[in-house]
């Protein structure tokens, strides 16, 4: 039985991240320039690309993240999907977020909803929804999902 009592949403270490119109670069908090575990993971990860403290995009994925990066960046369109909007943005910063202790088929519905939060709380905060925000998903939210999103935005405002 999932208890959301004892997760606890933990974030890994920041990166900087400049994306070009078909791939990326990454900078790690210790200087390797590509992703370390627990990003290069299979498990689920909210992840929120950020400028200056604000959100302009929020997403999830059970990929590592130089996966799904890969594959928003180089997206044509086929089949209906046409990748990242924030393609050719430089000097961003890029937080990956897990909830610790979570199963992972529960875990990817608890982010979704923190993911639906931290957009929504931005469209509080600055008056509009992330910039590059293409789609988000809602599911019932909890205090739990929205004092996460919070804690996310307070993150996001102090590290700038």
């Amino acid at each position: 039985m999932f208890d959301r009592a004892t997760v606890k949403l933990e974030r890994t270490e920041r990166y900087r991240l400049h994306a070009g119109a078909s791939s990326c670069s990454v900078v790690a908090p210790r200087g390797q320039r590509h992703f370390v575990a627990p990003a290069t993971q299979r498990f689920p990860k909210l992840y929120i690309a950020s400028r200056h403290g604000v959100p302009i995009y929020v997403g999830i994925t059970s990929q590592s993240m130089a996966t799904r990066l890969r594959m928003g960046l180089r997206a044509t369109g086929q089949h209906g999907y046409h990748g990242y909007r924030w393609r050719g943005q430089r000097d961003l910063d890029l937080d990956i977020w897990y909830l610790d202790d979570a199963p992972a088929d529960t875990a990817q519905a608890e982010l979704e909803s923190i993911e639906a939060e931290v957009a929504f709380l931005t469209r509080q905060r600055f008056r509009q929804w992330p910039e590059f925000q293409t789609e988000i998903h809602f599911h019932a939210s909890q205090k739990f999902h929205r004092d996460a999103a919070t804690r996310i935005l307070k993150h996001l405002a102090r590290n700038p």
